[in-house]
């Protein structure tokens, strides 16, 4: 397929989110609700300061991956972390992370009063068989650490989405031959979140027509779905409830 067009969509609300069996040993929970993660990063920092107390004050930051898998539960969990970064509402997200000596131990890493401060939704492409993930970074004041608790990690067929599983809507856009849809970031200054698109050359004509006269144009009838294998089944869709398209070069 022959790329010619690139579209950007201002994104002003995003919601998110399948077909590969996965295991699930380093997890998060959150409400009760618990997903897989894959490449957590955590990292302690001391909080500037030149004595008193504010030198002793340490941020606990945490960076993981959460990978999109059907089902409830990870549904709640993105949603309560989205919430949490729009609404600066707090959480008290647990991690769980695997002890090397032990398949059924774990160190517990408890988050309190944690804000979210980033989330990136992964980029979708049709030529790629990765799973389908979201990057989030999250911080507080205080943590809680238990090392080495016993973890029942019952065996789950748990199905991972992919990233090439997708199916887009875009007003009365053609969008079935769009390759390509760039990663989205929410929060850390970033700014309404905008993603890029690549279409056919086939659609070329359609989409220039959107942008004749030099308009932009607002468009509110938008989703985007995550497909089973099959590609007819939609596992999760979300809306985008005001998009505005501009073109790129």
């Amino acid at each position: 397929m022959k790329i010619l067009k690139r579209i950007s969509i201002l994104l002003i609300a995003l919601f998110f989110i399948c077909n590969k069996t996965i295991a699930q040993s380093q997890s998060l929970t959150i409400e009760n609700s618990t997903v897989a993660l894959d490449n957590v990063n955590i990292l302690d920092s001391l909080l500037a300061g030149n004595g008193g107390a504010a030198k002793n004050q340490v941020l606990h930051r945490a960076d993981f991956e959460i990978i999109i898998t059907s089902g409830n539960e990870c549904l709640k969990v993105i949603t309560e972390l989205q919430a949490s970064l729009i609404n600066n509402k707090y959480l008290n997200p647990e991690l769980n992370l695997p002890v090397s000596n032990g398949a059924d131990r774990s160190n517990k890493h408890i988050y309190k009063n944690a804000v979210v401060r980033k989330i990136v939704f992964d980029e979708l492409n049709a030529s790629l068989s990765n799973y389908a993930k979201i990057i989030v970074t999250i911080e507080a004041a205080s943590i809680e650490v238990t090392e080495n608790v016993f973890t029942d990690r019952p065996e789950r067929n748990i199905k991972a989405a992919l990233v090439s599983n997708y199916r887009i809507k875009l007003g009365s856009l053609p969008c079935d031959r769009i390759a390509k849809i760039s990663e989205m970031q929410i929060g850390s200054g970033s700014g309404l979140p905008t993603a890029t698109v690549k279409l056919s050359g086939a659609d070329e004509k359609i989409w220039n027509e959107q942008f004749s006269n030099g308009a932009n144009k607002m468009i509110t009838d938008g989703t985007v779905e995550i497909l089973s294998a099959d590609l007819k089944t939609v596992i999760l869709s979300f809306n985008l409830k005001t998009s505005l398209l501009f073109p790129t070069k």
